[in-house]
């Protein structure tokens, strides 16, 4: 029996940014394995996959048990204190500006926005274009 829904797992990976080969090799399975558990659930009745999953998207259990489109806090493992636009830490940053980074990210880890234009994005938000 699946534990969560697998439109959640494929929720919670994107808005972490990160592809099903990313996930994949950090679960240390093949991009096959991780669309399966997207798509059927293969895997998700395991509490250990579910630890690993909860520790690599930065959220809790209860956060992928939740529905599709429920709130979370995604990806807060990811948030690198090193990681910056501009030379600007990510942390040093507003949590509404945090938001708008990482939904720049999410899209471009779902195809909705090339690296190129991500970059220059980011460059005219901080007057660098």
């Amino acid at each position: 029996m699946t534990i969560i829904a697998p439109s959640r797992l494929r929720e919670l990976r994107i808005a972490a940014g990160l592809t099903q080969t990313a996930l994949g090799k950090e679960l240390g399975v093949g991009k096959a394995r991780v669309s399966q558990m997207e798509r059927a659930g293969e895997g998700l009745d395991r509490l250990s996959t579910l630890e690993k999953l909860a520790s690599i998207l930065g959220v809790t259990i209860e956060d992928l048990r939740q529905p599709e489109g429920a709130p979370s806090k995604v990806g807060h493992r990811r948030q690198a204190p090193e990681a910056s636009a501009a030379g600007t830490p990510l942390s040093s940053l507003s949590p509404l500006q945090q938001a708008a980074v990482q939904a720049l990210v999410a899209a471009c880890a779902s195809r909705q926005l090339s690296d190129r234009r991500l970059v220059e994005l980011l460059g005219e938000w901080h007057g660098l274009a």
